[in-house]
Formats: structure tokens, C-alpha cells, sequence
């Protein structure tokens, strides 16, 4: 039987295939770069558009309980190209909710429970009480450097991620002496392990 017509077959009776695709080298740097803030460029059909998806799926996969956004001065044509690949690359078993009018999507509790917000930029302030913990602008050379400074200040989401023995780590907000931009600790900790410095108690408030 041909591939495409399992396929077929499958979809018929309900069995969604997980995410799967043959990255391109330059959409692997993209997604494993260690640095903070990421840029894609390039022509038509270089892949942006799927490496974007790609990284803002795994860090609401790999990262439990997160909160990212998804931005383009123009919505509707974020909806239209970036959001409906997002949508085509998610398997809906994986979605606990969705509101296309809101510009929300959450991850069902056993694939991480993450939330994803996506919309325009005109209103961006909207989100000033919101922490986030990641996000990424489409199509970045429209966006003001307004934008771009004030949703960097809105990372502030203390995200943890589990060790192998189930410690939740963190990195926290400060500036660390030897590591780039935050400090480092696991769940009870009151100094950064990286630098030593004293930190402020944990709060799972929102900031």
C-alpha cells in the first residue's frame, strides 16, 4: 500500500499522525541555538514559517506550564499563514482549548498544559501584567523597537523544568556574575549555583 494512501486511510478513522518533519540545517541552528534571542531570515520558501511553529511548540512541550505569544503587526495575516501551520503541525489530541477570536491555544495537561496567545501588535499593551515566558514576532522587520523592548521586559515567567531525580529548576531573573543574563537554581535553593549570589523567594504569583 503507498504511504499516501495508509495515510488516507488513517485520517478516515481518527488516527492523527504525531509532528513530524526533515529539518533543514539551517531550522536545526535555529532551534537548538543557546542564545536568549533568535533570529530567522530569509527568501520565500526557506522555511521560517515552519521553524517558527517548530521552536514555539517545543517550548510549550518541553516546558510545562508556560506562556508564550505569537506576534504580527497585521493579525489576520498571522492567522492566515504562521498560525494555520501551527494548527496543521499540532495533532488536535494534543489541545485542551482553543479560541481563534481570543488568539489562545492550550496544550492538553499531559502534553505540558502550556498556553499559547497570539494576535497583533497594535495592542500590545494589553499584555503589560502578563509574564511571559518566551515569544516571537513574524515577520520582526515591521515591528517598532518599541515592540520589540517591551516584550522583552514582559519575559518575566518563572518557568521551572524537571531534573532527572523530578527537582523543578529555574532560571531566575538577575543578573548573574558568570552566567549570560539570569541566575540558576533548583526548587528550595537561596543562592544562584552558578555564581553564589543570594535570591529573592520564590513566588508563583503573577508579577
Amino acid at each position: 500500500m503507498a504511504i499516501s494512501s495508509l495515510n488516507t486511510t488513517l485520517a478516515e478513522v481518527g488516527e492523527a499522525p504525531m509532528f513530524d518533519w526533515s529539518r533543514l540545517p539551517k531550522q536545526q541552528h535555529f532551534l537548538t541555538a543557546p542564545q536568549r534571542f533568535t533570529l530567522f531570515s530569509g527568501g520565500f520558501g526557506s522555511g521560517k514559517t515552519t521553524a517558527i511553529c517548530a521552536k514555539a511548540i517545543l517550548l510549550s512541550v518541553g516546558i510545562p506550564n508556560n506562556l508564550g505569544f505569537i506576534g504580527r503587526m497585521d493579525g489576520k495575516a498571522l492567522r492566515a499563514s504562521t498560525m494555520q501551520s501551527l494548527y496543521d503541525m499540532l495533532p488536535v489530541e494534543m489541545l485542551a482549548k482553543r479560541n481563534d477570536q481570543l488568539g489562545f491555544l492550550q496544550f492538553k495537561k499531559e502534553f505540558g498544559g502550556s498556553k499559547i496567545i497570539y494576535g497583533d501588535l497594535k495592542d500590545i499593551r494589553d499584555f503589560k501584567n502578563v509574564p511571559l515566558g518566551w515569544f516571537a514576532l513574524d515577520q520582526a522587520e515591521e515591528a517598532p523597537a518599541e515592540v520589540w523592548q517591551f516584550l522583552v521586559g514582559g519575559l518575566r515567567r518563572r518557568t521551572p523544568i524537571l531534573t532527572e531525580d523530578g527537582k523543578r529548576q529555574y532560571w531566575v531573573i538577575g543578573d548573574c556574575q558568570v552566567a549570560p543574563f539570569r541566575h540558576y537554581a533548583l526548587f528550595g535553593d537561596t543562592t544562584c549555583r552558578i555564581c553564589k549570589a543570594p535570591l529573592h523567594p520564590f513566588d508563583v504569583r503573577l508579577a
